[in-house]
């Protein structure tokens, strides 16, 4: 979905996450959705805005790592979903990276509950390539 004020299109996604603020770990919460710009997540935690915080998602054996500032942060119910723009150092290739681990992770979600089948990690990986990596969208 590309909602009118946003120059990127948001993908959906419920992954768990870490991040740190100032080298300090704060929170495991999941993550809500991802876009070449940002991130946005859930976190039990307040985090001021213009925080500087590193992001790490982890799939498996394979992990990448973004940094980027908390744009914004709006209390929903007992969470608040935090936005995070990415650091405009932050390599393409992670972004990428973290875009392909987010949706095999949603691929073996999808198929586990279609049709019953629990694939590891690697298995999703192998079947996610072989069926949609050729039609990958390039950056």
């Amino acid at each position: 979905m590309v909602d009118a004020d946003r120059s990127y299109m948001r993908h959906p996604m419920n992954i768990p996450i870490q991040y740190t603020i100032e080298d300090q770990q704060v929170g495991n919460p999941s993550l809500r959705n991802i876009s070449k710009g940002g991130l946005c997540f859930r976190s039990d935690e307040k985090i001021p805005v213009g925080s500087n915080i590193n992001v790490a998602i982890n799939v498996g054996d394979v992990s990448a790592e973004v940094k980027g500032v908390v744009a914004w942060i709006v209390k929903k119910g007992l969470f608040y979903e935090v936005g995070v723009k990415f650091d405009e150092t932050s390599d393409v290739f992670h972004f990428r990276l973290i875009e392909q681990l987010c949706s095999i992770a949603h691929y073996r979600q999808e198929i586990l509950e279609k049709e019953g089948r629990d694939l590891t990690n690697e298995e999703a990986a192998c079947e996610w390539i072989s069926k949609y990596a050729a039609t990958f969208p390039e950056v």
